[in-house]
């Protein structure tokens, strides 16, 4: 090459470098300038400044930006239930205050699309999350192309994103402008070892999806004109309250503010109320409601009031129990009346809770007490088991240390003599039987050089031998599911707990599928059913449990949680060790509950007759059939053959039944006698009876149903509905052990009943 070409090359050469390094500079200069325009503002977590570890929570993020971020990715990062880190997406919100200027230009643009240079626009991403650790980093990360632009930091269990609430804590969410509730409930807890969190919501911050209301215990609701017009105006945030009521929340509504209007067919309360409204009508006197709550303080009376009557609804076609009532010629008015919805209840009250005469009444407190609901046990709470004792004091604990146990598949601890006895082993032939071996070899001391290293390797490989066996080498899933099936209207839920045994440390995608039972006769849903999966925490302070402090996770690399909650990518589990899951699906089954049921009251309490037709493809075994205070052994239902009812003298107490006259016993292995106890957790004895609480599922005990003269139908079955799937693979037959309980509850057999809280339903007339 001659000497201008060389130089021709150079300068080419030259200005390529000068070309690259410009662009490395601009493109650092851009990223540092997107890094600056971008601002995580605040965090708001949790129901008005609370959450539950171990609940869905509703989450809200405000981001400042220069530029429309309406391309960006935002997600959340927290500590699951075993304190390692997982992702979930948020969602740009599109309400009326999404991209509304915060500081800059005066404009208000659409979707953030900022006006002018300089304008920061505050957006807002919220959804649903779930917190496994009260301590720790809640991180806010923005992606932009799938990089990270933006992350920022913030601590959990502070004021400035929320706090975590003890487990045996009560959440009350109040909708509606009750200050009397908040107030008399904060007094209610007052020497209690729980204590009641009122969660006081603005309308605009009312849930619209019902996970929003997953945490709380109970929801208060008053059926005043104002939050009728905003059920009207949001008709999204009446939906996910009654969806939540159907799928197993309880609602206290107090409706003796209501205007007419609200209470009609038509009307926002409608669905909510105890039967078809009829009218308004005065009482003279509120001495029904004085002796309800045992106190000699009058409620309302013309003297004392700004009320110049105590007016109260009045309903036709009652439904439930009227627990309280008032006689006016030849009609009753219903006071207090709980009637199920769903799988859900709502405790009826007339009387308005946003009234002054309720906030200076003495009997509020003990109203309250007796409103809400029972495994509340709001006063004289009796203490759960020590965790001492039993290592849990919540009832999902018992079910949580069978699900780990998996002797059955093979798995063995290694026991603690086998471990000391090869120490010793090791340590006698190290030092003593090392050298009396090479001294009778005539002395020949440098085989040391050999016969260590051997006796390693014979002692690493008899650790590595006793360990395979004792762990296998096969991944081992253990399974609890509970099938709900509402007949009347053909909703269906199943709750679905599963625990994977991985033999060695790797990470897995999890997923729950459709189990190949329901292909043959079993309930079909009517349109696609709503699934959601996540991991599932221990509760308590115990080892393991999501209030123990000091835990720290194995893993730094968070897994992901798929924005429609089917899928959980890349969960990382140590080996020889476990991680559980719940799962849960709905849907509407339309017209194939596959359980043919004519059953009608006989001629006692405790007698019922009939007949039950099962018509799924496979039997159902050890049924129970539950009404009121009884249950009937029906034994195995065969498919497709009639089972008639036994003779009256059959039916046993359900209490003696659930607890065969003995204590709980904590050290059942047995799954399907966990689980029976938390489905009917009120009617076999609660806390007084197990000694546990029953926060983790309280969604599970239908024993309310069973006072409503709803009859319930358990039994166990081979098939389940849904299956744990690992790395997109169904896991095979012989990998699960699956319990499977179905629980079909069926319409009252009479229309309502009328009984008090321990004793007959006060009633006089005027």
């Amino acid at each position: 090459m001659t000497e201008p070409d060389c130089r021709r090359a150079l300068d080419v050469a030259r200005r390529n470098a000068t070309c690259f390094v410009l662009g490395i500079v601009v493109i650092a200069a851009c990223a540092a300038d997107r890094a600056i325009a971008i601002e995580v503002r605040a965090v708001h977590l949790g129901l008005d400044g609370i959450y539950r570890l171990g609940f869905w929570t509703p989450i809200l993020v405000e981001v400042d930006a220069e530029e429309p971020l309406t391309e960006a990715t935002i997600e959340v990062i927290v500590p699951d239930g075993d304190a390692t880190p997982v992702v979930y997406r948020l969602d740009w919100q599109e309400d009326s205050d999404f991209g509304r200027s915060r500081r800059g230009g005066a404009g208000e643009p659409a979707r953030g699309s900022g006006d002018s240079a300089g304008d920061v626009v505050t957006y807002r991403a919220g959804g649903f999350i779930k917190v496994g650790r009260s301590t720790g980093l809640l991180t806010v990360q923005l992606l932009w192309d799938q990089e990270v632009v933006e992350r920022t930091h913030f601590p959990l269990q502070s004021e400035s994103v929320g706090r975590a609430v003890d487990d045996q804590d009560v959440i009350v969410m109040t909708l509606g402008r009750l200050e009397v509730v908040a107030e008399r409930l904060s007094d209610l807890s007052r020497g209690q070892v729980a204590t009641i969190r009122t969660a006081e919501l603005e309308p605009a911050t009312w849930p619209t999806n019902w996970l929003g209301y997953d945490a709380a215990d109970v929801v208060i609701l008053s059926a005043s004109p104002t939050v009728a017009e905003h059920f009207a105006n949001r008709p999204a945030t009446r939906a996910a309250l009654e969806t939540w009521l159907r799928r197993g929340g309880r609602l206290l509504l107090a409706a003796g503010g209501a205007a007419p209007e609200t209470l009609a067919a038509d009307g926002p309360f409608a669905e909510l109320l105890p039967g078809r409204f009829d009218k308004l009508v005065d009482l003279e006197n509120t001495l029904r409601y004085e002796e309800f709550c045992r106190t000699a303080d009058r409620l309302w009376s013309p003297e004392r009031s700004q009320l110049d009557a105590w007016r109260v609804p009045r309903f036709v076609n009652l439904r439930g129990r009227v627990l309280l009532q008032e006689t006016i010629g030849p009609t009753s008015v219903p006071l207090i009346v709980r009637h199920s919805y769903g799988l859900g209840e709502v405790a009826y009250l007339a009387g308005d809770l946003e009234g002054d005469d309720f906030m200076r009444w003495a009997g509020t407190d003990a109203l309250l007490a007796r409103l809400l609901p029972s495994r509340l046990q709001l006063a004289g709470a009796a203490a759960a088991e020590p965790l001492g004792a039993v290592g849990y004091d919540d009832m999902y604990g018992h079910l949580r240390r069978n699900l780990d146990d998996f002797r059955d598949a093979g798995v063995e601890p290694v026991r603690f003599w086998i471990v000391a006895s090869l120490v010793l082993v090791y340590l006698v032939a190290l030092v003593p039987g090392d050298f009396w071996l090479l001294r009778r070899l005539r002395g020949r001391m440098e085989w040391t050089w050999i016969s260590v290293p051997l006796l390693i390797l014979l002692t690493c490989t008899a650790a590595w031998a006793i360990a395979y066996g004792a762990h296998g080498t096969g991944m081992r899933i253990n399974a609890a599911e509970v099938v709900d099936i509402d007949t009347t209207d053909g909703r269906l839920r199943s709750t679905l707990w599963f625990t994977i045994y991985s033999p060695r440390t790797a990470r897995y995608d999890v997923r729950v599928l459709e189990s190949q039972a329901t292909e043959g006769n079993m309930p079909v849903a009517a349109v696609k059913p709503e699934t959601i999966l996540a991991w599932q925490g221990l509760p308590g302070e115990g080892l393991g449990g999501m209030h123990a402090r000091g835990a720290a996770s194995l893993f730094l690399s968070p897994y992901r949680l798929s924005p429609d909650r089917r899928d959980l990518q890349g969960v990382p589990i140590p080996v020889a060790s476990t991680k559980t899951f719940r799962a849960q699906q709905f849907c509407t089954c339309g017209e194939s509950v596959e359980l043919d049921v004519q059953i009608a009251v006989g001629g006692a309490e405790s007698e019922l007759v009939g007949n039950v037709v099962n018509h799924l493809d496979h039997s159902i075994d050890d049924c129970l059939l539950f009404y009121r205070r009884w249950v009937y052994r029906l034994g195995t239902l065969a498919p497709n053959v009639e089972t008639p009812l036994p003779e009256q003298w059959a039916p046993e107490l359900s209490r003696y039944e659930l607890t065969n006259n003995d204590v709980y016993d904590h050290d059942s292995e047995d799954l399907a006698y966990v689980l029976l106890m938390m489905m009917f957790y009120d009617q076999a004895g609660g806390r007084e009876f197990s000694r546990l609480q029953n926060r983790q599922a309280s969604y599970l005990d239908l024993s309310h149903t069973l006072a409503s003269g709803r009859p319930i139908l358990v039994g166990r079955a081979d098939r389940g509905r849904l299956t744990a799937s690992v790395d997109d693979h169904a896991a095979a037959s012989d990998v699960v052990n699956q319990t499977s309980l179905y629980r079909f509850v069926f319409a009252p057999l009479t229309a309502n009943s009328t009984e008090a809280e321990g004793g007959p339903v006060p009633t006089t007339a005027p």
